[in-house]
């Protein structure tokens, strides 16, 4: 019943404007963040960050992730057609060689793909929130099986909103800024009913 209901709400959690001519713009530049400082997910430094920051931070690691996947042979990027094992082995690999800003923008990008919702920034900071909840959690010795079923027994009894959607799945993705916890995920989510099942 809870492989079931784990395989059930993975599956749930499975364009713009153009103008005639656009005015060149300055580069952003890279946004800095002191690596001493510990803080709470939703007052995460890249809530603060433009989505062009964002881009320019991460553009700095692009040879270090790009490394870290071609040892562990994978592709350097995801299929249009990827599932939730695809991007925690990506995590796994890429591990602890990003800064912590770097892995919350590489969940936030995994949260907003993967449910087709674009997260506002409420949504962004519930998400980071919950997804370092999960982590605390890992730490402490939970499984990430039991965290998931209980975060899917959380969206069950919910309104099952664009909200409620982006939380559940930042809490399946939660090791992508944990990834030392990727291992136990990739487990858990392979035995649900094989890789080819899930989104």
């Amino acid at each position: 019943m809870r492989a079931f209901l784990i395989c059930a709400v993975i599956a749930a959690v499975l364009s713009g404007c153009t103008h005639d001519s656009v005015e060149p713009t300055a580069q952003p530049t890279v946004p800095v963040f002191d690596a001493a400082e510990s803080w709470d997910g939703a007052n995460s430094p890249v809530l603060d960050w433009s989505t062009a920051q964002r881009d320019t931070f991460m553009r700095q690691y692009d040879e270090t992730v790009s490394a870290a996947l071609a040892k562990a042979g994978l592709p350097n990027d995801l299929p249009p057609d990827a599932t939730a094992i695809d991007s925690l082995q990506r995590a796994e690999a890429i591990g602890s060689a990003v800064p912590r800003p770097a892995r919350e923008i590489a969940l936030l990008v995994t949260v907003d793909d993967r449910t087709s919702t674009t997260l506002d920034g409420a949504d962004e900071a519930t998400a980071l929130d919950t997804a370092w909840k999960v982590c605390a959690r890992l730490a402490q010795g939970e499984s990430y099986q039991d965290l998931v079923f209980k975060a899917s027994a959380t969206f069950e009894a919910s309104a099952r909103t664009a909200s409620d959607t982006s939380e559940l799945a930042a809490a399946l993705y939660a090791p992508i800024i944990c990834p030392e916890h990727a291992p136990d995920a990739l487990t858990t989510i392979a035995g649900v009913d094989g890789p080819d099942a899930l989104p």
